[in-house]
């Protein structure tokens, strides 16, 4: 075994080791480069290579550890790549996790992937995707806030926002291209145990002073082959007490006219027209009453 350590200290700051490769003056050459290797093994697992800031004390933090390419004087930086090993031919690539320690007595660490900002051009961007598979289903992503016990306290939030700009980025969720159906894409509110479920709000932000607020859309796609999908806007059913309304309106207006209602059968080019059929609600209870 090799050890390379630095000296303890009983009253001071423990002494350092310093490890680095060669500067290179010469025009059109690199500077030396370190390489740390664990030893391979013919027969049994390799050897492990583990990099570990010190311990704090009772009253001190623990120290950091800062993986950092080197930067450029005119050029570009170097890159920074963290990635485990290809499998063999009967194995699995190993994993890699990224996550900040628990905390017995105040908030966890973050994580924060980002890249940085540019002052002369575009700024990096993010990607987060799963390998695609030969056999069996797609890798996939998930993305999720965190839980709380706390008899009072709410889970996290997931917020996905475009960026800002002189227009506003776009955010689009769209699920998976399929040979025989495509992906299917849901948003639901979440459940309660003893209280009532969330609410799913879908709408535009308010206009400025100066312009009209956004349109909502909801349609389905059109279709060459065959029928195009429903529409349906329903509230649920109730088990114990009353259904919830359905309500359809336009907004108010302020020096100007209100919006109409509009409510139509779609045109068909063979045959007679479709119906537009508005109807109450019957009463199937052994109670004496009317529809709604």
């Amino acid at each position: 075994m090799l050890q390379l350590a630095a000296g303890h200290a009983s009253g001071g700051r423990g002494g350092a080791v310093s490890l680095s490769a060669g500067k290179s003056c010469g025009a059109g050459t690199s500077g030396g480069s370190v390489a740390i290797t664990a030893g391979a093994s013919s027969g049994g697992a390799g050897g492990q290579l583990q990099l570990a800031a010190g311990a704090g004390g009772a009253s001190g933090s623990g120290g950091a550890v800062s993986i950092m390419s080197g930067g450029g004087a005119m050029t570009s930086s170097g890159d920074v790549s963290i990635a485990s090993a290809d499998g063999g031919a009967s194995g699995v690539s190993g994993g890699v996790s990224l996550r900040s320690g628990a905390s017995a007595g105040g908030p966890s660490g973050a994580v924060e992937v980002s890249s940085g900002a540019s002052s002369g051009g575009s700024a990096g961007s993010v990607s987060i995707a799963v390998g695609a598979g030969a056999s069996g289903a797609g890798g996939a992503v998930s993305v999720s806030a965190g839980t709380s016990s706390s008899a009072s306290g709410a889970g996290g939030s997931v917020s996905v926002s475009g960026g800002g700009g002189a227009a506003g980025g776009s955010v689009s969720v769209v699920g998976g291209v399929g040979a025989s159906g495509g992906g299917t894409v849901s948003v639901t509110s979440g459940s309660s145990v003893s209280g009532v479920s969330g609410c799913v709000s879908l709408g535009s932000a308010a206009g400025a002073n100066i312009g009209d607020s956004g349109s909502v859309s909801v349609c389905t796609g059109a279709a060459t082959a065959g029928s195009s999908g429903s529409a349906t806007l329903s509230t649920g059913a109730s088990a114990n007490g009353a259904s919830g309304s359905v309500v359809i309106a336009s907004g108010s207006a302020k020096g100007g006219t209100g919006g109409c209602v509009r409510v139509a059968a779609g045109v068909g080019d063979s045959g007679a027209g479709s119906d537009a059929v508005v109807a109450a609600g019957a009463c199937t209870g052994a109670s004496v009453g009317s529809g709604g």
